[in-house]
Order: C-alpha cells, then structure tokens, then sequence
C-alpha cells in the first residue's frame, strides 16, 4: 500500500538520488513494482536494474547475459511507458495538476512547454472524468434528500457557412444533502427526456428529491421517486415544507472554470467532471494523487 502523499513530498521526491527515486515511484505505482523479476525479451535471462545518470529516467533494465545485454525502460508495462518526458517531470506535472495550478505556470516550474503541461493535464482529466462516472455507477447517490437544478452555463458558438449556429449549453445538477456528493452533466437542453434518464441512472430508487417546478420534473413521482417542489416564483424556502434548492443552486457558483480554456463541448465535460471528481474523491492531495495513478 503506497503512502500518503502530499504536494512537497511529491516535489521532494524529484529530488532524490536515482536508486532512492526509481524506489519512490514503485512504491507509488507510477512504474510497475521494481522487486518483481524481468526478464529479457530476447533471450529469456533474468535482468536488473542499472542506474545511470545518462538514462533519461536515471535507470534502466539490463540482461544478465553478457551475449545479450539487451536494455529495456524502467516504465515498461506502466501508464507512463509511452511519456516523452523524464519520470521526474511527469512526477513534477502531476503534482501541481492535483495542487489545482494552472498549465502556465506548471509549465514553467517543470520546464516544459505550455503546450506539453495541457496535454498532460488533458489526460489527467480524462482519467478524473472516468472516476468520477465509475463511482456514480458503483455507488448512486441518495443517502440523503438528493436537490436537483439545471442552469444555463453559456451559447456556444459554431461558424457555419457564412453564419453562426449558436447553441445553448445546460448544465444540470444533482447534490446529496447528506454525503455532498454531486452528478454535473452536460445538456443540449432541460426537456424531460433529457433529464429523466440521468436522474433515473444517478440516482437511487425511491430517493426523495427536492426541485424547482420546472416541469421537466413533472413525473419524477412516477420512476418511483419522493418528489417535493418549491415555488421559486414566490420562496427560496417553501415555509410550510422546507424544501429548497439551495445547495445545488450553490454549486453554479462553487464550479470555477477556466473558461478560455473551454473551446468545446468536450472540453467543457472534462472540466465539470473534474471538479465532480475532485468534490467526490480526490478531495484531499492524497485521496487525488491515489485516483490518478490508480493505487
């Protein structure tokens, strides 16, 4: 079991000698576990580790036989085995993406392109995005009252021809009141159709929920929900029920995106389905940092 894992301690790492380094991020399972036995491709002996400072990564693995000699990389059969960079800077990358800084200046601090960190930083999502959904599907929300909205994030623009197409973008939200756990999808709009289907599917059955009366809603009782509503046309907080919507509402505001990064539909998934991960699992550095490189 790795250890637990902060922002300096990350960073310190880097810093080690090689044998202590390639140790480190083992332990870590950034690289498969160095303890196990390799052996050459080529001729079937057994190989070792060799340290050098002139390998990219400080070490290498060697054949035994002195016939052979043949080399292979230390990140062989990892997540990483196909990463241009030195172990020490993914290392480096990876920390400040789970710190939340920015592409520009984890470009700087690392010493790589802005262009590289986005990349990176582009998977790093990719694999948040995925966590995020494997959790919902594993575990649903509902352990409290689940509130429901949806908010109209911006009109995306798309040239066509000679003219724009502008289509409008809806983020729809789910908050469990007890756990805090949150679902944030994407919509092209808030019809029924839309939204029934990812309640139904992120949601436990029989859960009660608390919305507007946007009548989208109309027939949540209907999928076997308990659902209360709350005229926003007259209260925030319905003075006879209670029922209210003002965690998710909260939310909207709690999402901060960058928004010149977001270009596209795409873009803007990833980005909300980090921040669900982040809110969901990698709320700590440690909790982070385990969920990316798959302890």
């Amino acid at each position: 079991m790795a250890i637990s894992m902060n922002f300096n301690e990350a960073l310190d790492s880097t810093k080690l000698d090689n044998i202590s380094f390639i140790n480190w991020v083992s332990s870590q399972k950034v690289i498969p576990n160095i303890n196990i036995p390799r052996y050459c491709a080529s001729c079937g002996n057994l190989m070792k580790i060799e340290y050098n400072d002139n390998y990219s990564d400080g070490a290498m693995y060697r054949c035994t036989s002195r016939n052979c000699r043949n080399i292979m990389s230390i990140r062989l059969d990892s997540w990483v085995s196909q990463a241009k960079i030195s172990l020490r800077t993914f290392i480096i990358i990876l920390a400040c993406w789970v710190n939340k800084f920015n592409a520009k200046a984890t470009a700087e601090f690392a010493g790589v392109s802005e262009k590289t960190t986005r990349n990176y930083y582009n998977r790093f999502r990719e694999i948040a995005e995925e966590e995020y959904r494997l959790d919902i599907s594993r575990k649903p929300i509902g352990d409290g009252v689940i509130q429901i909205d949806e908010s109209q994030f911006f009109k995306a623009k798309y040239n066509i021809g000679t003219g724009l197409n502008r289509d409008e973008i809806w983020l729809f939200g789910e908050i469990d009141s007890e756990t805090l756990r949150v679902v944030v999808e994407i919509c092209d709009d808030r019809k029924a159709e839309t939204l029934i289907p990812i309640i139904a599917s992120t949601v436990k059955p029989f859960s009660t929920i608390w919305s507007d009366q946007w009548k989208a809603y109309n027939t949540l009782s209907n999928y076997g929900f308990n659902h209360y509503t709350v005229n926003h046309s007259k209260n925030f907080v319905d003075p006879s029920t209670g029922v209210n919507t003002q965690k998710i509402e909260g939310t909207w505001n709690i999402i901060n995106l960058d928004k010149n990064g977001l270009k596209d539909r795409k873009n803007l998934e990833l980005y909300v389905h980090e921040w669900c991960f982040r809110r969901n699992i990698g709320n700590t550095f440690d909790k982070c940092w385990k969920a990316i490189i798959g302890n």
